[in-house]
């Protein structure tokens, strides 16, 4: 993973996580943070339509889009951009996604997040069962099937270990 992205997720949990807020890494840095090959850029953040606006507010030296209600074709969700040292970060609450022709996905939940290690850092990110999910009803075959790779080694490890 990028080190810049490292940092700016270091800078963000020292900013975010004493506040009791809920959020959760989403998107290509949640994949690569918990194993999946692929290239990260940005950071999401998935976060509560009551913390988003918090989250703004802790971010607000940083904002290039302040956060507000967006729907195109294909997402719809309260939505920011802030830039932190050169890296894009997107924050969202109430997320919905639609592919051409379908009904709006029920909004992104932040119930079933877990907590990993990555180096020195523990982060709330979305299981990547969930992400696989996403990804499939996003029609995003490529990264779905990235992440399905390391959802059917990780399966694989489970059955070795009980035998």
């Amino acid at each position: 993973m990028n080190e810049d992205i490292q940092k700016i997720l270091k800078l963000i949990i020292s900013k975010v996580d004493s506040t009791k807020l809920v959020w959760a890494v989403v998107g290509s840095t949640n994949l690569a943070l918990q194993g999946v090959n692929i290239e990260t850029h940005d950071i999401d953040i998935l976060t509560t339509e009551k913390d988003v606006f918090k989250i703004e507010k802790i971010l607000n030296q940083y904002i290039t889009k302040s956060v507000r209600y967006t729907e195109n074709g294909f997402f719809k969700s309260y939505f920011g951009k802030f830039q932190i040292n050169g890296v894009k970060v997107e924050i969202m609450a109430n997320l919905q996604t639609k592919q051409k022709g379908t009904n709006w996905s029920n909004k992104a939940r932040l119930d079933k997040r877990i907590y990993i290690k990555y180096k020195n850092l523990t982060l709330p990110v979305i299981p990547l069962l969930e992400e696989y999910k996403a990804y499939v009803k996003m029609g995003r075959v490529e990264t779905a099937e990235k992440i399905k790779i390391v959802l059917d080694d990780y399966n694989d490890q489970l059955l070795t270990e009980r035998f």
